[in-house]
């Protein structure tokens, strides 16, 4: 399949090459200016390095470059990303749990100071005894060195705090995240002189794909750890594989046409013994700070009290609507409920019939898939994260219908906010909607009459008496919209605010 698909591509790349050069234009063109003509063809010659690996390396190089100038300045300027970064940290806090931020605590280690230098020395002999050349020991240091160079200016002239959501305290600014430079610069490097020396494809598709596993485990353990932005990250990556293209190119551009020679039995039993000094190092040093780690509980501001609950929106300019990942407005708010602890809110839903639903995770996630594949019941199916204010819901209950199906359900998400009325009643929004089908196997397409669903909700905490007082107001004007996966949706716009009793 592959093999068709790359020769289809090379026919239609032919064909586009044949076209130009026979197009009149470009003919007169290249008569009237032959020196640039001629400088052009050059760059395009397969046979030397100044040719097309030089072309291709350097528009590489571009492409990261303008990539990374690209998220440099949305951090600086641009609200949407700083929004989106918001929520995916909330996002991931949401999911955390102690096993799994061990597991990626483990993984960090591995862009950890102590642990890069005794990697990167030990390559650096592996290089020397495989080369007996100091050019591969001075290139691979010099995308070490400058990629981290360029990381710490950045933290200095940026300056950007680290996430609320921090599972540990780190002193160094966020932006742009070390481990995951040193990940592209450090393992990509080592991944392809490994690929150069290889002579078997087997070897070479192996070493990329564990390098690319690393670099991806790295990255995403300073996310789930919270101690990075996503932004962060992103910007880490594109700044390490910068100099890895560097590093590349002056390699490439002293061995070029020759042939690297297989490595002796000698040098690879080095290298085996290296990569497990490496490995015991690592190992060590993993145990002994996941022993001393404690992870820290996040300090979130005391909560804020009001005298009505509108004053949320009115005073402290909380939004009155939903949102997607970005930012996207999407359902306005069904209703406000005003108790003393979750426990209460919990057990009001509980009396009315409601359940609790699962968390967000892979057996979850799996099981909900094959029930909706079969059309089976799962009362208690996960539902897809949905933000306010930046923050992930933190409660959804659900309430099978008669047809008895993972695929039609009434739902409804709740958020915790920082808000207390003047009688220390906590205030909790949420919102409403039926779903009537499923989507990609893991989201629900929904009823566009939410109204309906606001209806039945509030009918059903009324009859189980868990409602002390109740009151209806208009909260925005008549919305016709649609949600983050693109389903529509319309309400007169119309909030309950009740108290439980």
């Amino acid at each position: 399949m592959f093999t068709s698909l790359f020769r289809l591509i090379r026919s239609v790349l032919r064909s586009i090459r044949s076209a130009v050069m026979t197009d009149p234009e470009i003919q007169s063109l290249a008569k009237k200016h032959p020196r640039l003509t001629s400088w052009i063809r050059r760059r395009f010659v397969r046979g030397q390095f100044s040719g097309l690996p030089l072309t291709i390396l350097a528009i590489v190089l571009m492409y990261v470059l303008a990539l990374l100038a690209g998220i440099i300045e949305d951090v600086i300027r641009s609200e949407v990303i700083l929004a989106a970064d918001t929520r995916m940290a909330n996002l991931f806090y949401s999911f955390r749990s102690l096993p799994v931020l061990k597991f990626f605590f483990v993984i960090t280690v591995l862009g950890k100071v102590p642990v890069v230098v005794v990697l990167a020395l030990l390559f650096s002999l592996f290089l020397w005894l495989a080369f007996k050349r100091f050019a591969p020991f001075l290139i691979f240091w010099l995308v070490i060195v400058s990629s981290e160079s360029f990381t710490f200016v950045g933290k200095i002239l940026l300056h950007r705090a680290r996430p609320v959501t921090a599972a540990y305290a780190e002193t160094a600014a966020s932006f742009p995240s070390a481990h995951a430079t040193i990940s592209v610069a450090l393992f990509g490097f080592i991944a392809y002189i490994i690929w150069r020396v290889s002579k078997t494809k087997k070897v070479r598709a192996a070493v990329a794909f564990l390098s690319l596993a690393i670099i991806f485990l790295i990255g995403l353990s300073r996310l789930y750890l919270g101690v990075h932005w996503f932004s962060d990250v992103w910007a880490g990556y594109l700044i390490g594989c910068l100099w890895l293209v560097v590093g590349i190119s002056l390699l490439e551009w002293r061995w070029y046409g020759q042939a690297i020679e297989r490595l002796s039995p000698r040098v690879r039993a080095w290298g085996i013994g290296l990569l497990i000094v490496g490995v015991i190092f690592y190992g060590g040093a993993s145990v002994y700070l996941v022993s001393r780690w404690q992870p820290i509980t996040p300090a979130f501001d005391n909560p804020a009290v009001v005298s009505q609950v509108f004053d949320v929106f009115t005073v402290y300019q909380r939004s009155r609507y939903t949102e997607t990942l970005i930012g996207t407005r999407q359902e306005p708010l069904s209703f406000i409920i005003m108790a003393p602890d979750d426990a209460a809110v919990v057990a009001a839903f509980a009396d009315a019939g409601w359940q609790l639903a699962d968390g967000v995770n892979f057996s979850s996630v799996t099981r909900m898939a094959r029930a909706a594949l079969f059309n089976q019941p799962y009362a208690t199916a996960p539902m897809t994260p949905d933000f306010w204010n930046g923050q992930v819901h933190d409660f959804g209950w659900e309430k099978t219908t008669e047809q008895a199906s993972v695929r039609q359900r009434h739902h409804t998400r709740f958020w915790r906010t920082n808000f207390q009325t003047t009688d220390g009643q906590n205030i909790y929004f949420g919102t409403a909607s039926l779903d009537i089908g499923i989507k990609w196997l893991v989201t629900h397409q929904i009823s566009p009459d939410i109204d309906t669903e606001r209806e039945f909700i509030f009918n059903d905490l009324e009859l189980a008496g868990a409602l002390a007082d109740t009151q209806k107001e208009k909260l925005v004007d008549p919305v016709l919209g649609q949600n983050f996966s693109g389903d529509l949706f319309f309400t007169d716009g119309q909030v309950y605010i009740v108290r439980l009793r």
